[in-house]
């Protein structure tokens, strides 16, 4: 299963895919796209969403913090079974991201090689 959470100032809003074969040992296309209320999980073909509360566009147009895998409860972004895999050719708002620069690592992640060991 693929699960996504966001924030955007109204509280939490899940919405989560399951695809049969995530563990097959190859790459799969995940997006996940926001627009008005509305947030939308694409794994593959596989897609969901669900609506979230009506709030002001200047809550959802802040982005505060981005968890990639999880966190452990920060900002009520508790995770009860963190990603485990490995990720490539990430972008956020079409723009590429360079883990190694741009983010704070934490935990047993390893951002030059598959998989984390």
């Amino acid at each position: 299963m693929v699960a996504v959470t966001v924030n955007d100032g109204s509280g939490n809003v899940s919405v989560s895919v399951t695809h049969p074969n995530l563990c097959d040992g190859e790459f799969h296309a995940i997006k996940v796209s926001k627009h008005r209320r509305v947030i939308r999980l694409k794994v593959d073909s596989l897609s969901k969403k669900k609506a979230g509360a009506d709030v002001p566009a200047t809550h959802s147009s802040i982005l505060r913090a981005l968890y990639v895998g999880g966190a452990e409860q920060v900002n009520g972004a508790a995770v009860t079974s963190p990603f485990v895999g490995c990720l490539r050719n990430v972008s956020l708002n079409n723009k590429r991201v360079a883990f190694e620069t741009g983010a704070r690592v934490v935990g047993h992640v390893a951002v030059n090689r598959c998989p984390a060991s």
